[in-house]
């Protein structure tokens, strides 16, 4: 579990796409093969729902989500900057599959709402969640929510027209109201979608941005972090700990990389995101390595929070090894300066510089 009770579903999770298909792999803890609610997920086409199916091998279950040509949301706002409009299709598609699970029983605490596992398609932004019976996050979808909205916020295109709009207001306050659910959440979603951002919003941005309006020294992602923080007021902890780990981690990164000692294609790669994932594939991985004994997501590097980092087997061909041991896939190995990492035939030193 993760400290603030979510569960920690990148433990087990891992990405194959060995049979040429993009899969989301995980391995539960617990024997789910007579949850009424896998069944049913394993058995129809439920829209928005990533489809699974379960595999046996040694002795152990595994969960393959089919992805198709799907990337992270993560991902995906990392290369892309969103539009109002996309980020209200996003939510809104979010809310529409976990109201259309009701039908066939499924629990809306049961779906993983994290950016790193919410699969969209880049030219169309259709989106599916990923559902896990039994694995109950014990958070609330409303804090589920809150905690991705902050996230999407900040990669708003235009943050001015954002602020000016009063889009985020009416979200955050919704929110804080007490009497959130989902199928009243969606409703307001599709309000905003339908209303759209009106001229006079749109001219006032413009001419907040033409009047350089941003106080002296605040770049403007500075400025969108400030007022999403007065306008989160309902929630500062909560806030304080999402800003507060991120400033942490960003910290700590800044001067941890993997030096290259020998192998094709590579070159020294430097950890900068608390999940770091490495491979071939250029539109999924972090760092990337051009050589095709590698592959298209290959390993993740993580920080942890008490300190230290741990890399990961993502399920590849041709291994991953920390000091010519081969780790077992989906099972991390704490790393430290000086060990040598091997992703397939490259070799890397890793260093993490104070």
């Amino acid at each position: 579990m993760k400290e603030d009770g979510e569960m920690d579903f990148s433990a087990g999770a891992f990405f194959d796409d060995r049979a040429g298909v993009r899969c989301l792999v995980y391995k539960p803890e617990d024997d789910i093969s007579g949850n009424y609610r896998m069944n049913i997920v394993c058995s129809n086409e439920i829209p928005g729902v990533a489809p699974v199916g379960i595999k046996h091998d040694n002795g152990e279950t595994y969960l393959y989500y089919s992805l198709a040509s799907r990337i992270p949301l993560s991902s995906f706002t990392r290369e892309n900057s969103l539009s109002m409009d996309g980020l209200l299709s996003i939510l809104s598609r979010i809310c529409r599959t976990i109201c259309l699970g009701r039908h066939y029983l499924l629990n809306e605490e049961e779906y993983i709402i994290e950016e790193e596992y919410i699969f969209v398609q880049p030219s169309t932004l259709d989106t599916v969640l990923i559902y896990f019976p039994g694995g109950r996050s014990r958070v609330k979808p409303v804090d589920a929510f809150k905690k991705l909205l902050i996230g999407l916020a900040s990669q708003i295109e235009d943050e001015y027209l954002l602020l000016k709009s009063g889009l985020l207001q009416k979200l955050l306050q919704y929110m804080r109201s007490g009497i959130f659910n989902i199928r009243d959440f969606n409703a307001r979603l599709n309000e905003l979608i339908s209303g759209g951002v009106g001229p006079d919003e749109e001219d006032r941005a413009g001419d907040m941005r033409n009047e350089r309006a941003l106080p002296e020294g605040i770049g403007a992602k500075g400025f969108i972090r400030k007022a999403i923080r007065n306008l989160a007021g309902g929630f500062p902890d909560f806030f304080k700990k999402v800003e507060g780990d991120r400033l942490k981690q960003t910290a700590s990164l800044n001067h941890t990389i993997l030096k290259k000692i020998r192998g094709e294609g590579c070159d020294d790669i430097k950890i900068d995101k608390p999940v770091f994932v490495i491979g071939r594939d250029v539109e999924s991985a972090d760092g990337i390595i051009r050589n095709n004994a590698v592959g298209g997501m290959h390993a993740r590097i993580e920080s942890e929070s008490g300190g230290g980092y741990s890399i990961f087997d993502l399920n590849s061909i041709n291994g991953t090894f920390v000091n010519d041991m081969r780790l077992k896939p989906g099972t991390g190995r704490k790393v430290q300066t000086g060990d040598m990492i091997s992703i397939a035939n490259c070799d890397f030193e890793f260093n993490e510089m104070s």
